[in-house]
């Protein structure tokens, strides 16, 4: 149920998000900021939305 779920909000969320991320990125020349953005971006991302309904509300959860 949980994976049902799971990929119903990252197709919602993730595609849009990756899109913008990778539309709003595409100028940077070095790589590294790319793959720091779409690290960082998801997981704040995943963290704020989380948080709503009791994840990701500790650090520890977060390094999760």
């Amino acid at each position: 149920m949980v994976l049902v779920y799971g990929y119903g909000v990252s197709f919602v969320i993730g595609v849009p998000l990756g899109w913008i991320l990778g539309r709003l990125l595409r100028p940077v020349r070095n790589q590294w900021t790319h793959l720091g953005a779409f690290f960082i971006v998801p997981t704040l991302c995943f963290c704020a939305l989380g948080s709503l309904i009791g994840f990701c509300w500790t650090p520890e959860a977060l390094g999760l």
